[in-house]
């Protein structure tokens, strides 16, 4: 993986690809840092803002069965975490194109009855596409209220997303 994600790399350090997922993608610009981490046939790229707690952004790249439509996987991963986190509020379901391609997309916060008074969840969108046996969910969290913030590196880093052939 190392080698080939090397032999892989522009010069360019605002930049990360993934030779066994055909993909690039960018940071905005150079205050953000940005990870990498593998766990069996998946990999996921963290990019972090220069002020953490304003947003995080994880792309994850996992393999899929053959003929799974995106919007099948979406689904099946929010009523995972609605099974894990509680009742999920859905703010809105609609689809994006990334590289090109149709992801589906759903924007959600965890609804806790008994918050009470407590500081409104985070709001998390993501969007998934597939391309043949390859998955790219994207995920991006943001506190309540901060989206005009966020949006802009948020459509920045989606943008800057690009298959290899």
């Amino acid at each position: 993986y190392e080698a080939a994600l090397c032999a892989f790399r522009k010069i360019s350090l605002r930049q990360t690809p993934s030779a066994a997922f055909r993909c690039r993608i960018s940071r905005p610009d150079n205050t953000w840092s940005m990870t990498e981490s593998a766990s069996g046939s998946t990999l996921s790229v963290t990019l972090i803002p220069p002020e953490p707690a304003a947003a995080r952004f994880v792309l994850t790249m996992f393999a899929v069965p053959p003929g799974y439509p995106a919007k099948t996987i979406l689904d099946g991963r929010i009523n995972t975490l609605a099974g894990i986190l509680g009742p999920l509020e859905i703010v809105e379901s609609s689809q994006v194109k990334i590289a090109g391609k149709t992801a589906a997309r759903v924007l959600y916060r965890v609804r806790d009855p008994k918050q009470g008074s407590a500081p409104a969840p985070p709001i998390s969108e993501n969007c998934l596409f597939v391309d043949g046996a390859n998955g790219y969910l994207f995920k991006l969290a943001f506190p309540e209220g901060s989206e005009e913030g966020v949006r802009p590196a948020f459509d920045a880093i989606l943008s800057s997303f690009e298959l290899v052939p």
